[in-house]
């Protein structure tokens, strides 16, 4: 199915050349399941009986790439290279520049070494370990650059080389100024850090708010559960994997109508908002003079982008056979 997969998404890149560049956002999600007999569930970090699939999902496109289920109680690193590795094989080949975004849960370097084999950028929340502190700490205050906008907030970069590590890579430290409640301010400063490990070039604060957009994966997991995948309600562990893979199926397919059949006003609206403008609909099937119509009232607020769809999607097909 996964090969199945790659295969549908090159067919699927040929119309949209334009999207040479993935940002991809890796998270799991803890995925609660009923039923003592099911493969795989067991109590998660959180206490919760479940599954705990892994996401990775292309942030300029909203898609669902890769999907990995994993039993309940599995750290949320583990195994990241054969996930990596199997993740790999859904790029297309048309895209040609690959980010990864983490939480610390990808904090290692096996995956920076994976990573840059690959020659994909990446930026990794890291562990805020006492040597890495240390050297934050020490750091003297000509060598933080306040943010413009925000005069609680300054940005640094030190150059570190965690124990284990083949060599020094770049740290991208985001330091905020805290508050007591009520916002008054304290007595001695008081701060609070975020600290990213990245390979790329470029300004810290716009690495650090590209990394901060992984913040919408929990809207994306969100959304998949919600509308595709609310529950894994098979006993065997491979067959509530196969099912997992169904409701990528499905994602994928409702966003790709949403880029390239739909009108343009469509892009980046959810799916629920698309499923209640385009899918509930109703029609009559009539059957006369050899031919199959549907029959939708014009008095529906959105037939025409109906009708836009159902005319895109022919063209579409022929395009992508012709590629």
């Amino acid at each position: 199915m996964e090969n199945a997969f790659a295969e549908i998404r090159q067919n699927v890149y040929t119309r949209r050349p334009q999207v040479k560049t993935w940002t991809v956002h890796v998270d799991a999600k803890v995925h609660e399941v009923y039923g003592k007999q099911k493969q795989g569930a067991a109590r998660a970090y959180n206490g919760i009986y479940s599954l705990q699939p892994m996401y990775a999902f292309v942030h300029e496109t909203d898609e669902l790439a890769y999907a990995r289920l994993r039993s309940g109680n599995t750290h949320p690193g583990n195994k990241a290279i054969p996930f990596l590795r199997q993740f790999k094989r859904q790029i297309p080949p048309s895209v040609t520049e690959v980010h990864i975004c983490s939480d610390s849960a990808f904090y290692n370097k096996e995956v920076v070494g994976f990573c840059e084999r690959m020659g994909w950028g990446f930026t990794i929340t890291a562990d805020q370990t006492a040597p890495l502190m240390e050297k934050v700490l020490t750091l003297g205050e000509d060598a933080w650059r306040p943010d413009p906008e925000d005069p609680s907030v300054a940005y640094a970069e030190v150059s570190y080389q965690p124990v284990g590590w083949p060599r020094p890579y770049r740290y991208l430290i985001r330091r905020k100024r805290e508050k007591e409640k009520g916002g008054q301010t304290t007595l001695f400063d008081l701060f609070s850090y975020q600290i990213v490990v990245t390979n790329r070039e470029g300004e810290i604060k716009k690495l650090l708010e590209i990394h901060d957009q992984k913040g919408t994966t929990e809207k994306r997991i969100g959304q998949f559960t919600n509308e595709f995948l609310s529950h894994l309600p098979l006993g065997e562990f491979m067959a509530n994997w196969v099912y997992l893979l169904c409701a990528q199926l499905g994602y994928n397919l409702s966003l790709w109508i949403r880029d390239l059949v739909l009108p343009d006003s469509y892009r980046r609206r959810y799916i629920k908002r698309i499923r209640r403008c385009i899918g509930l609909i109703a029609a009559k099937v009539a059957q006369g003079g050899r031919q199959i119509r549907l029959k939708i009232s014009v008095l529906h607020r959105w037939w025409k982008d109906f009708a836009h769809a159902c005319q895109a999607i022919p063209r579409l097909e022929v395009a992508i056979g012709s590629g």
